[in-house]
């Protein structure tokens, strides 16, 4: 499942899944270190969880 999240996207992992009445429920969390400002464009590390 991990190496399909990547496909998907290269900066989530893979943490686990659930089949609920039909519906699968995928739980990933992002492995980035930092990230850049949407608005102003700087680079941040200020609310990213490790």
């Amino acid at each position: 499942m991990d190496k399909f999240m990547k496909q998907l996207a290269s900066n989530l992992d893979f943490i686990s899944y659930e089949i609920n009445g039909g519906k699968c429920y995928i739980t990933v969390a992002s492995n980035l270190k930092e990230v850049t400002c949407p608005f102003c464009g700087p680079p941040s590390t200020i609310g990213i969880l490790n």
